[in-house]
């Protein structure tokens, strides 16, 4: 619900950014514009950027779109009544999560403050600090766990150094192998995969064969209708081949390779249930045909 509300004085402070607080029932509520400076964004819509892309995890008591009155003097509604978003500490808090600037975790501490009455209106916090070890690894911890839902683990682990690294300043790529002699570090987060990451191994030539046998396989439909040694009509060939049935002189022109290698990638493939080959009397003009493994 959209209601009008007269925001108090500067009773709020962090680092040089000074908040106009709005008191909704005691808690202190904060402009989306002044998150933004504090946070260290040039331009205030990048909370509602924020606020926008994870809309479904803000409840009622963390945001709320109000009105009123425009502080900025270099706005053509200054002084005049507008609609704002506004968020509680536990809001804040949650902006501080999903923002990546270098202050975003000293943001987060300072809300949880707030939102735990550690800071009191009218109070001013200590002023900033460098960003420490222990931020860099919390930073760490808090991407490498998102980062192995869509990658495997040394390039998770890789991502993550080097997200906290760029926002922190300090280097965690090595750490692990080679530790520093500075900062504690007892508290190293394990490995995602327990030891040193191995590299990937590389497919050989004939792995790439088979998986290129299997995408064709796949999609028949996709390759196009060569002529064969039988000189079987184009029309014969792509109608089989939207069916599913590739001819073997067909698929032999598309893997490009000899007659043995191409016999040993289909007796290996029908082995991984990759190829079914179907042959008879039906099939004279074409000679073997073949499908998908499972294929009917």
């Amino acid at each position: 619900m959209q209601t009008a509300i007269q925001s108090g004085a500067h009773a709020l402070q962090f680092q040089n950014t000074h908040f106009d607080v709005i008191d909704r029932n005691g808690v202190p509520w904060l402009r989306s514009a002044q998150i933004a400076e504090a946070l260290g964004y040039s331009q205030a819509n990048r909370i509602t950027d924020i606020y926008n892309r994870h809309a479904d995890e803000f409840t009622n008591d963390m945001t709320a779109v109000v009105k009123l009155q425009d502080l900025n003097p270099q706005s053509a509604e200054a002084g005049q009544m507008r609609e704002v978003r506004i968020f509680s500490p536990r809001g804040c808090y949650a902006l501080g999560m999903f923002s990546r600037t270098p202050v975003s975790a000293t943001f987060r501490k300072w809300a949880l403050d707030v939102l735990e009455g550690k800071i009191s209106i009218g109070s001013v916090p200590p002023a900033p600090t460098s960003p420490t070890l222990s931020d860099a690894l919390t930073l760490y911890r808090e991407s490498v766990q998102a980062l192995l839902l869509t990658h495997d683990k040394p390039a998770a682990h890789l991502l993550a150094c080097r997200s906290a690294t760029r926002i922190t300043g300090i280097d965690l790529t090595d750490m692990w192998q080679a530790p520093p002699v500075a900062g504690n570090l007892s508290s190293l987060p394990p490995l995602p995969w327990g030891s040193k990451p191995k590299k990937p191994a590389v497919p050989s030539r004939h792995e790439k064969q088979l998986d290129r046998l299997a995408r064709y396989l796949r999609h028949p439909e996709r390759l196009a209708a060569y002529s064969t040694t039988y000189a079987v009509s184009r029309e014969l060939i792509a109608d089989l081949l939207a069916k599913g049935y590739i001819a073997r002189q067909v698929l032999l022109k598309r893997m490009h390779c000899t007659a043995a290698e191409f016999n040993l990638l289909i007796a290996e493939g029908k082995e991984a249930g990759i190829v079914r080959a179907l042959d008879g009397i039906e099939f004279n003009y074409t000679g073997t045909l073949y499908v998908a493994g499972g294929a009917a």
